[in-house]
């Protein structure tokens, strides 16, 4: 049994990670990430929430529409429990998918990261990984208390959060096979939190099927994933902003440079 976790507006969770919680509230619903530049969510709106994890999205899809229609995905089998369980102690109509999306259907093998899973993905980079997290660790930490860690301490956080990590053989799918399968003939809202899947997703549009999506919200992990997203979106006749919410991450142990941007898409 899950300990349960009040969030600042009165919804009730599961609470796996208390400060990814933390995080992902604040992104989700006090920031308000996935809605601005124009994005909106209407009545009756279909919304494909692609990379679900525990389900503040959706969660949230349904506070500022609540007949919105949410199709959520999520592949990880511990997490899509959590999923599960947050969508039915919130009484959310949503239709629910263990599986993730891919430019190909079959089985991938994902990383599974069980103290921090938001970050779970198919296309694991260790090293960048454990860079993001100590670099996140050290913009919450007060600089008083950050001058008297060592590099050791902060070292043994990024270990205790990004070593104890397995893998799991996931379902994927192509967005075209799922919209076939549900009869959807139109798409209000595509948010993408993938872990760097988020190219491959968009690679798994028929043709005919990108005029069906009206708005697409993304993160994009690396600007080298920035330079293929844009100009794709682009040609399918989107206007795209990169938000300004677009932040460095720091650098990774072999020096590149980690980045991690909003793009908002809009017919």
């Amino acid at each position: 049994m899950q300990e349960k976790y009040v969030l600042p507006n009165g919804m009730t969770v599961a609470k796996t990670n208390e400060d990814q919680l933390k995080q992902l509230y604040a992104e989700i619903f006090e920031e308000r990430q996935y809605l601005a530049y124009g994005i909106t969510l209407e009545e009756n709106a279909i919304v494909l929430d692609v990379g679900a994890n525990i389900g503040l999205f959706t969660l949230f899809c349904h506070s500022v529409c609540p007949s919105a229609k949410i199709y959520a995905f999520e592949p990880i089998a511990e997490t899509f429990q959590t999923l599960r369980t947050n969508v039915a102690l919130n009484n959310i109509d949503a239709r629910l998918f263990q599986m993730g999306l891919a430019d190909r259907a079959g089985e991938e093998e994902f990383t599974v990261f069980a103290l921090y899973n938001s970050n779970s993905t198919r296309v694991p980079d260790l090293e960048e990984t454990r860079s993001i997290m100590r670099n996140k660790f050290l913009a919450n930490v007060p600089d008083a208390k950050k001058s008297q860690m060592t590099e050791e301490e902060i070292q043994k956080v990024v270990h205790f959060f990004f070593t104890r990590h397995t893998t799991q053989l996931c379902k994927v799918e192509t967005l075209s096979r799922v919209l076939r399968e549900q009869a959807l003939e139109h798409v209000d809202l595509l948010k993408i939190d993938a872990e760097k899947s988020e190219y491959d997703i968009l690679q798994g549009i028929d043709a005919q099927d990108w005029p069906k999506i009206r708005q697409i919200v993304m993160e994009v992990h690396g600007d080298y994933l920035l330079e293929k997203v844009l100009p794709l979106l682009q040609q399918q006749g989107y206007q795209t902003v990169v938000g300004d919410n677009k932040r460095g991450l720091g650098n990774a142990e072999n020096g590149r440079p980690i980045t991690l941007s909003h793009v908002y898409a809009w017919r």
